[in-house]
């Protein structure tokens, strides 16, 4: 993920329940592939307070702020 500070990576981690919360969310596609699109965003100048992390592939997009907030910061 993209992270507030340069040469940062941004991670989420999830529990079994967790993952599967998510993961029953989802819609299958016929060939029973789901795909996933994870997105970072956060507004320009506002901090970490502005950030939102959703998945937009469903609708509506399913919100992983929850997760995110218990990653962690790799630098």
């Amino acid at each position: 993920m993209k992270a507030e500070f340069k040469d940062n990576i941004e991670g989420m981690f999830f529990s079994q329940e967790e993952l599967n919360q998510w993961l029953s969310q989802k819609v299958s596609v016929p060939s029973g592939m789901m795909n996933f699109y994870v997105h970072y965003l956060q507004s320009k100048d506002e901090g970490r307070k502005s950030i939102i992390v959703i998945d937009d592939r469903e609708e509506p997009a399913l919100p992983l702020n929850h997760s995110f907030q218990k990653g962690w910061s790799i630098r």
